[in-house]
């Protein structure tokens, strides 16, 4: 998965690739803000007080509970997997109807 947001944009975008299939959904960025967990926020300064698992544990938690939408916010514009690589260009357009 890769998450891309614009900044200053109120959305932002989740790029799911399963096999050959490309899935591109997004957030509203003010809604997930309100619902950060400690590890994720910003505006905290202290370093995070337990192992880094449970760390990343939380975050995966949070993104999994994501109510994600169907976009055409951004396209992709290829997608090469075989035994030797895996890659994904992204043309990052971000449509104003999205």
């Amino acid at each position: 998965m890769i998450f891309i947001w614009k900044k200053g944009d109120e959305l932002v975008y989740k790029v799911s690739v399963h096999g050959v299939d490309i899935s591109i959904e997004k957030a509203n960025i003010k809604e997930l803000k309100k619902k950060l967990p400690e590890s994720l926020r910003e505006e905290v300064k202290t370093q995070w007080g337990g192992p880094r698992e449970k760390q990343l544990e939380e975050e995966l938690e949070f993104y999994k509970s994501v109510n994600w939408e169907k976009s055409n916010g951004i396209q992709v514009t290829k997608l090469i997997r075989n035994k030797q690589i895996d890659k994904l260009e992204l043309l990052l357009k971000f449509n104003e109807n999205s």
